[in-house]
């Protein structure tokens, strides 16, 4: 029985390790597939105007360090 007492705070940390790592690794596999066509081209519209933001960015010289540079 005292050794049950004993080992009581390792089988709660242990517990307690299995079930954070079973709610923080999440389900990011299977959501990603299930994306219903118009989520996936609004998606990809979304990702093709950031390239074209980034690229105008980087066309005009305009940085975030730069001390001149507006948003």
């Amino acid at each position: 029985m005292e050794r049950l007492i004993a080992l009581l705070p390792v089988l709660g940390c242990l517990a307690m390790g299995v079930m954070m790592w079973l709610m923080m690794r999440g389900q990011h596999g299977p959501t990603q597939h299930g994306l219903d066509p118009a989520t996936q081209e609004e998606i990809n519209r979304l990702r093709a105007e950031v390239a074209l933001l980034k690229q105008d960015r980087t066309t005009t010289g305009h940085d975030a360090g730069e001390p001149g540079a507006r948003p």
